[in-house]
């Protein structure tokens, strides 16, 4: 694993009381793509790092088969994303995550680190989560300790979410989810099958074209890494 990058020499009570950046990498399969997670008060927010670092919107062929999900944590959990232009967001049925903390504990990279599992979408997860920073945040769902979320894995090892920057000073993230519009959880579901129906049949008009054969991977490549968070 590698080593994690600390930005600041942090006191651990200060990130208790302060805004904070922290970034995830989430990997599964061969996919590999990076989020932050913003954290303000009991309020944050889980952003793919791209998506705060540019200031226009891509028009060309990817965002229109890709996603862009963002979990909104505050009073209700939201989750955002982009389904070809059409911007959504829904309350998932799944608020809170059940924890059973272990007594299992370890150090890794300076860390004082406790082991903890849930369940969420039928799956078994395990994560650990620094003991001596009480953010009770984490990427994605996974939220509600009594530390913050270093490192989260499946049973199976498909996925792994791994803590790589904590960072004092940061820009902020500006986001309009003002254009987003409510549907259900259920909604959501079956609109993303239709969805991906009609992306897969698209890719497969592109490869019968005279497209070199690293474009069609480099395509691919970077639909998986967009759509990493959509299989959860």
């Amino acid at each position: 694993m590698r080593k994690i990058t600390l930005l600041v020499l942090f006191i651990y009570t200060f990130f208790n009381a302060q805004s904070v950046e922290i970034e995830y990498s989430i990997n599964k399969d061969k996919s590999n793509t990076n989020y932050s997670l913003f954290v303000e008060g009991q309020k944050s927010l889980f952003v793919p790092k791209d998506k705060c670092e540019k200031d226009h919107e891509d028009k060309n062929l990817i965002p229109l088969i890709s996603s862009e999900i963002i979990v909104e944590k505050d009073t209700d959990i939201k989750i955002f994303d982009k389904i070809g232009r059409t911007r959504v967001y829904y309350k998932p049925n799944i608020q809170k995550l059940s924890w059973e903390i272990s007594t299992e504990v370890k150090q890794e990279n300076g860390f004082n680190l406790q082991k903890a599992t849930t369940t969420l979408r039928d799956k078994k997860w395990i994560v650990w989560y620094i003991t001596d920073i009480t953010i009770i945040e984490g990427p994605y769902l996974f939220k509600g300790l009594p530390g913050l979320v270093y490192s989260v894995n499946d049973e199976n090892n498909t996925y792994q979410f791994q803590l790589t920057q904590i960072k004092k000073e940061f820009t902020k993230c500006s986001l309009d989810l003002e254009k987003y519009k409510e549907i259900t959880e259920e909604k959501y579901i079956s609109t993303i099958n239709t969805s991906n129906t009609a992306d897969n049949k698209l890719l497969e008009s592109l490869m019968k074209l005279d497209i070199p054969k690293d474009g069609l991977e480099s395509l691919n490549n970077k639909i998986s890494e967009s759509n990493i968070l959509r299989g959860l």
